[in-house]
């Protein structure tokens, strides 16, 4: 979304709404399900952890668009069912495109979590601080990693109604980079020999086809180089407009999306102070954060840099001789709360 007053409402004044429908239901639902597959559950347990985390009516209809996109309780467990005989590799007519990802070679990795726990890598919350009271936060769907080595990689997954999947519509996403990223850096800070795939796996549900569609997108120095300066951007962009006391403005493009009204419709017009007068301070510390990832923009930084030097097969000409960081400055809040939090990963400004 590139409405600036909803980051605002939601990132800066904790204003969030928590809402779901049919095509959230969908979307969790099948993510749900293939996720516990991969992790080598039974189809029976995948089928329960759909049923059990279904959070709107299981006869619902939904809207003519979710209809078309055949996006129910019903379609989601068929397509959780298509799945098990896709990973077995006994249904070739499930296949939308060339595999990318060889499941044989991956495992799910095992973390552990913010509570102690070992588990395995599936929906994990990621937390960088971003110093001067910015914070980025998302959500992993799976981390996989390589059983011949201690190589990990991300794996993302989407549903689409599209008749037309396209490397386009994912290939450049700033989301799975800086999960990667992050991911790195935490992960070298705990086991130097640990390292994140330079490449970042999509497997696609088309839902009306019921196809699946993988895609592997490699992820050079200079795409990683090209998220930082998108969060340090959107961190300027922030900046400049608390300094310069304009309200923050509304994009009329976000207010009727995926065939809905934003859920700020019809009230983020209202001033601040009457949004937020029943509502707490946004704060997060970030050494007591419950994210099962936590790292900062700073080790971010310097991770990507020791990359850049040991990158010895990189031949993009305009990195050479060139210290791309030099000219960066960031205040650590690691001992010290974050007001104002903020959630790059929901918003994304043009």
């Amino acid at each position: 979304n590139t409405c600036a007053r909803k980051f605002e409402l939601e990132g800066k004044l904790n204003l969030r709404k928590r809402s779901t429908n049919l095509t959230f239901a969908y979307g969790h639902g099948v993510g749900e399900g293939i996720q516990a597959l991969i992790s080598g559950k039974s189809l029976e347990d995948a089928i329960f952890e759909v049923f059990a985390g279904w959070d709107v009516d299981i006869g619902e209809v939904g809207y003519d668009s979710e209809v078309r996109n055949k996006k129910n309780f019903l379609d989601c467990i068929d397509v959780v069912c298509l799945f098990s005989d896709y990973m077995q590799g006994a249904a070739d007519n499930l296949c939308g495109n060339s595999q990318a990802i060889n499941f044989p070679d991956w495992e799910i990795a095992q973390i552990k979590g913010a509570d102690g726990e070992i588990r395995p890598a599936v929906e994990l919350e990621l937390a960088v601080d971003c110093g001067n009271d910015f914070l980025y936060e998302g959500h992993i769907d799976l981390v996989l990693k390589r059983k011949d080595s201690e190589k990990f990689a991300v794996l993302e997954l989407k549903s689409s109604g599209l008749n037309s999947i396209q490397p386009a519509m994912y290939g450049n996403s700033p989301q799975p980079t800086g999960y990667m990223m992050a991911l790195d850096a935490a992960l070298v800070k705990k086991n130097p020999e640990a390292t994140t795939s330079f490449t970042v796996f999509y497997l696609v549900v088309q839902t009306r086809m019921k196809k699946f569609f993988e895609f592997a997108f490699e992820k050079t120095p200079l795409h990683r180089t090209q998220w930082i300066s998108f969060i340090i951007g959107n961190m300027e962009r922030i900046s400049n407009l608390e300094a310069s006391g304009l309200p923050y403005p509304i994009d009329f493009h976000g207010c009727f999306i995926f065939n809905r009204a934003c859920s700020y419709y019809g009230t983020c017009h209202l001033p601040n102070e009457v949004l937020k007068s029943n509502q707490e301070e946004a704060t997060f510390d970030i050494e007591e954060s419950e994210a099962d990832i936590s790292t900062s923009l700073e080790a971010i930084l310097e991770r990507q840099q020791h990359l850049l030097e040991t990158y010895e097969t990189i031949q993009l000409t305009e990195l050479s001789g060139t210290n791309l960081f030099d000219d960066v400055e960031l205040s650590g809040a690691s001992d010290r709360k974050l007001n104002n939090a903020i959630y790059f990963d929901s918003i994304e400004f043009d």
